[in-house]
């Protein structure tokens, strides 16, 4: 592929990624109004026992696959990047969101623990204090990937040989079916160079 291609694919993944990204996260949102809608009125409505079992799985589910709460605050921190947060505008936000603080007897001590544990692993960085409060902004590290040596994919499936040991036209499908000579896992009897006298 040449580079302007790359170049390509490499803008259209990131903008299907961030797309992908922004979907989810209303998704999450939607979800979150929903559950608690669905909590909400079951407590109103007769349910048949079937109904019941549908809806405690459901519900399971929902709360098994729910973002926990240093995950929605690592989202949020990522979304408004390089906007900075003090906990009291994490939690408003969360909240603002559909997060369900319904386990946390104080979500803000929440929000402040989940904060600081985040910052002392190096995942955010504490960022200029606002009206006294102290704020936090995401820590984005890019790690770029080495480019790859001429012949990497080749090397990733098997179908690299060095030119100067090419001695018949290379087939790929052929390549790939031909049984490879393997060095031995443990030296043949007899060719252990310190035996005994």
């Amino acid at each position: 592929m040449p580079p302007d291609e790359y170049i390509k694919a490499f803008d259209k993944a990131v903008a299907d990624l961030a797309e992908r990204v922004q979907r989810r996260d209303l998704l999450n949102a939607e979800i979150a109004g929903l559950k608690e809608t669905v909590r909400v009125l079951q407590s109103r409505v007769t349910l048949t026992r079937e109904k019941q079992q549908q809806v405690a799985q459901l519900l399971a589910l929902l709360d098994y696959a729910t973002p926990n709460l240093a995950d929605s605050i690592r989202s949020l921190l990522l979304r408004v990047h390089p906007q900075e947060l003090t906990a009291i505008e994490v939690r408003n936000a969360l909240e603002e969101s559909g997060f369900n603080f319904d386990d946390f007897s104080n979500p803000l001590s929440a929000c402040h623990a989940a904060l600081k544990r985040m910052q002392a692993d190096g995942e955010i960085e504490i960022g200029t204090p606002k009206n006294g409060k102290t704020s936090y902004r995401q820590t984005l590290q890019f790690t770029p990937t080495p480019s790859p040596t001429p012949g990497f994919l080749e090397l990733l499936i098997g179908m690299y040989e060095p030119k100067a040991e090419r001695t018949e036209p290379r087939n790929p499908i052929i390549a790939r079916t031909r049984p490879r000579t393997l060095p031995p896992l443990v030296p043949p009897v007899g060719s252990h160079t310190d035996k005994k006298k």
